[in-house]
């Protein structure tokens, strides 16, 4: 069974900004991204929030594509946005930056 996809996630080592978690470099694979797919109402259980002692998850998804709703979905709340973070050939795209507080 392959894996539907992939995600990172870290915490700074800086004392300061330890109470937040970041996500980055998600992926899924095409086959398993389903237009009308819906995470599990338990979908955010497996965040690492007691053991981390977290109190937000931050994340940047792009203006543009269908996972940012996946996101809101889950809980995150877009806080702001970088204008014309990517260049794709001569096409700009906005990504919008994120917040999930636990």
């Amino acid at each position: 069974m392959a894996f539907a996809g992939t995600a990172g996630f870290y915490r700074s080592a800086h004392i300061k900004e330890r109470h937040k978690g970041n996500v980055w470099g998600v992926y899924v694979r095409p086959e398993s991204r389903a237009a009308k797919a819906r995470p599990r109402p338990d979908a955010g259980d497996h965040l690492p929030r007691a053991k981390l002692r977290l109190e937000q998850i931050l994340l940047v998804a792009s203006a543009h594509l269908p996972a940012r709703r996946l996101y809101e979905t889950l809980g995150f709340e877009a806080y702001g946005v970088e204008p014309r973070s990517l260049k794709i050939g001569s096409e700009y795209v906005d990504d919008v930056l994120m917040i999930l507080r636990l």
